[in-house]
């Protein structure tokens, strides 16, 4: 019984990180060293966790217990970035070992450190991954050491020479979705494409500042957007829940699980949406995005916006609802994907096709027939309606 136990987790951790395997990130994730707390984070749809250690065998305590339940781990302490030749070693060829968390939000000043650092782990590690995640658009000149977020962007690949791109923006604050968040994915993407490289997004689930309790709309509208803007890996910040101290310090409030490990309020809804996000990573990690534009009364600015109907209809978004087109293409085929972008209400999307066009259901991603008779379909707040044919 133990060795098929053990051929089981091999086969479904190779599975797991495969190529078409979607990254769901916990950021600040699990640090307990207690399987049943990577459990319950594997079981929210999570396959990476991220978190800092106190010392390498905290660090390898994790790993263990990570490797069981085929989580794999960033990892950050003091003493990897400060003596890698003494402890990468130590890690490196564990199987829970993803890579190393470098830095968080560096300035432009810092990134000769944040490659210092990886060329230092490079030496010993020619294989595992680097994790820097940047600044958004919205941070000030001061915190960015530029004049703007282009140069900040530019040198930062230039300098760094990045696996890929991660950035934060949490665009839902004061109830409300902060459109400038949008400029921000158009400005990432358009790097990560002159770069060839892929970009991770984030979505906020954590309460603090002016970011209120997550809602299962407003973590779609984050998660859907990153993906229709062609993220590659998805984060949330954070997972665990940080310490009273902090939480004091920065008004912070519970997160994903409390700081005890116990699921919050919002692990059902963040475990319902990446069970979603799971039944359709196989339209998004084996396609690329082409095109992107909204509609509605309201474009934003940055954004590029529909003026013609897409292939294949002769009505589009007749009511011009507030919605977000994204067109994806695979070797076989092409989707047209519409999201809500109303984190209060459904809308009834108004079309009329001019060709016989699939539809692919947004909850369980499987295709459910021809759309030739449809003229409307309900979308929920911050959902999908997906549209699918053959090239």
């Amino acid at each position: 019984m133990s060795r098929l136990i053990l051929f089981l987790t091999i086969f479904v951790n190779s599975c797991v990180y495969s190529q078409g395997r979607l990254p769901i990130l916990a950021f600040s994730g699990v640090q307990t060293g207690n399987v049943n707390d990577f459990i319950m984070l594997k079981n929210a749809g999570f396959n990476i966790s991220l978190d800092v250690y106190k010392n390498t065998n905290d660090a390898i305590r994790n790993l263990d217990a990570a490797n069981k339940v085929g989580i794999k781990l960033f990892i950050y302490s003091d003493s990897l970035m400060l003596q890698p030749d003494k402890i990468i070693n130590r890690i490196k060829d564990h199987p829970a070992f993803y890579g190393t968390y470098v830095s968080d939000e560096p300035s432009s000043e810092q990134f000769p450190m944040v490659k210092w650092r990886i060329e230092g782990i490079k030496k010993f590690d020619k294989k595992g991954k680097f994790y820097v995640n940047l600044f958004p658009n919205e941070a000030s000149s001061k915190n960015l050491g530029t004049t703007s977020y282009q140069n900040y962007l530019k040198k930062y690949v230039e300098v760094v020479q990045p696996d890929f791109i991660s950035f934060d923006y949490y665009p839902i604050k004061f109830k409300k979705v902060d459109l400038a968040w949008y400029n921000n994915l158009e400005e990432i993407r358009k790097i990560s494409l002159q770069i060839n490289k892929p970009f991770w997004a984030f979505a906020n689930s954590t309460i603090f500042g002016p970011h209120s309790e997550p809602t299962l709309a407003g973590l779609k509208l984050q998660q859907f957007g990153n993906l229709l803007y062609g993220a590659k890996g998805l984060q949330y910040f954070t997972y665990w829940t940080q310490d009273k101290k902090f939480r004091d310090e920065n008004n912070f409030e519970y997160s994903i699980v409390y700081e005890d490990g116990r699921p919050s309020p919002t692990y059902d809804i963040v475990k319902q949406l990446n069970s979603q996000i799971r039944n359709l990573e196989w339209i998004f990690m084996g396609s690329e995005v082409e095109k992107i534009y909204h509609d509605g009364k309201s474009v934003p600015q940055g954004t590029t916006k529909m003026v013609n109907f897409p292939e294949y209809f002769r009505e589009f978004n007749t009511s011009k609802e507030s919605i977000m087109l994204s067109i994806l293409e695979n070797s076989q085929n092409r989707f047209l994907i519409i999201q809500n972008k109303d984190i209060y209400r459904s809308i009834q999307f108004q079309f009329k096709a001019a060709d016989k066009i699939n539809i692919i259901n947004s909850q369980s991603g499987k295709q459910e027939g021809s759309v030739r008779n449809l003229n409307s379909a309900n979308i929920l707040p911050g959902d999908l309606l997906i549209f699918t044919f053959k090239k």
